[in-house]
């Protein structure tokens, strides 16, 4: 590369969020974002650290919903400066990986409900190749973001990726030549292979979605909200999306503005007093599926923040929804604050407002439980015993004032994860949904 470089990481989207191979970002999300080197990087650099080295860093770059997160070179010494950028689309980048010799990076980068995979030169930010790999997106959980799942040969010529697709649970799959190595399961054949769609929302923001449609007739069709709210639903493995196909129901995920994936504008356009711009954005996914023959009769459908968005689309557009399920779901702003863990109301007030401060009588006036009276729609409630995240009373006062049905499952928390209780409530949402979509 002519010069040692000193390997920082790839930035997220805001500060605190773990950056690409491990580090951890710092920073303003808008004016760019800068990591502290993970483990390995600080190796690199004191193995190759030697003539004035610089960095590899995620950070905004301004575009349409701009800024997004990108790919840059800086100098340490200059630390609020870009040397160069290596990547910057309208598109985020989600992790990078930079092989041992420091000389090339995998680049995962967030298409939308799919991702892609550049393969980078550092020396000159040239792309050499992207990955051709089945539609689908890189694995991120619990156990390591994208960056993680994505790894280099000790030589650099060759990358594995834990590669997920919609229609076939997470498989390693090797580039080049798109060899799959592991062969861990194989689902039935004919499941449905979901689409992107768009939708115009009621103040002509464009909304994307994931659509699981059977066939060209109208069906029951649930309208599901992510978590987050700085979620994304996305073209990865969702069983539950089959079990609802396969019950002859459509499934609908929308990315209603607030979600991540589109840029930081995208992703502020619901923050604190905005916020009922995304549930309308959710209404506004109901109808634009009855019109378009998609859906003959609609449920809301989410989990966590999910599960604020179903009830406050129940409240905001009760005569479009002929059921609902919410799962371990917020009612009201003000109890979710006042009994969650002190560490988590911290971080939430940053996002949602603060409920003894200017947002407080918003907060209030958004909060469904004091609308559950407008609520015409069947509703299910879920939520496990020990919810260290949303409370679990957030649930039983939503029950008591809908008269809805309410499982509460013990040896649950924030979901259901146990395997015997994820057959138990996806067996009773499957009859609940069957039972008033039908």
């Amino acid at each position: 590369m002519g010069r040692a470089w000193r390997v920082l990481g790839v930035g997220g989207m805001e500060p605190g969020r773990p950056a690409g191979g491990g580090g951890q970002v710092d920073g303003d999300p808008h004016r760019g974002l800068r990591a502290r080197p993970p483990r390995r990087a600080q190796a690199i650099a004191a193995r190759r650290g030697a003539h004035s080295p610089s960095g590899v860093v995620g950070g905004g770059h301004p575009r349409r919903h701009g800024p997004f997160v990108g790919l840059a070179l800086i100098n340490p010494d200059v630390p609020d400066a870009v040397a160069r950028w290596l990547f910057a689309e309208d598109h985020d980048v989600e992790g990078a990986t930079v092989d041992a010799n420091g000389v090339k990076a995998a680049v995962v980068v967030n298409e939308g409900v799919h991702d892609g995979i550049r393969i980078l030169d550092l020396g000159d930010g040239h792309m050499l190749d992207r990955v051709q790999l089945p539609a689908g997106v890189v694995v991120s959980d619990h156990s390591g973001d994208a960056a993680y799942h994505v790894s280099w040969s000790p030589d650099g010529g060759r990358l594995f990726v834990s590669w997920d697709r919609a229609t076939q649970p997470a498989e390693i799959y090797e580039w080049p030549g798109a060899t799959r190595w592991t062969f861990t399961s194989e689902p039935p054949a004919g499941l449905v292979e979901p689409v992107e769609v768009e939708y115009e929302s009621f103040d002509g923001l464009r909304v994307p979605g994931l659509l699981y449609r059977i066939d060209e007739a109208p069906r029951p069709t649930v309208v599901q909200f992510h978590g987050g709210p700085e979620g994304q639903a996305r073209a990865n493995f969702l069983p539950q999306a089959h079990l609802l196909n396969a019950s002859g129901i459509n499934l609908f995920l929308p990315n209603v503005r607030g979600s991540t994936g589109y840029g930081l504008k995208f992703q502020s356009l619901d923050d604190k007093t905005l916020r009922w711009n995304g549930v309308k954005d959710g209404c506004e996914a109901a109808r634009f599926l009855m019109r378009t023959g998609v859906a003959s009769k609609t449920a809301a459908m989410g989990g966590s923040y999910g599960g604020f968005m179903t009830l406050a689309v129940l409240v905001e557009c009760p005569e479009l929804w002929d059921a609902a399920v919410d799962v371990v779901g917020i009612a009201d702003w003000h109890t979710f604050f006042a009994n969650m863990p002190p560490w988590r109301g911290v971080l939430r007030i940053n996002e949602y407002g603060d409920p003894n401060g200017a947002e407080a009588e918003f907060l209030r006036e958004i909060s469904p439980i004091h609308r559950a009276h407008l609520i015409k729609a069947p509703l299910l409630v879920i939520h496990g015993r020990n919810d260290p995240r949303v409370p679990v009373e957030e649930s039983e006062q939503i029950a008591r004032a809908t008269s809805a049905e309410l499982m509460i499952f013990e040896d649950e928390g924030h979901g259901i994860a146990g395997v015997a209780n994820q057959v138990t409530s996806n067996r009773r949402i499957l009859e609940f949904l069957a039972e008033h979509l039908s």
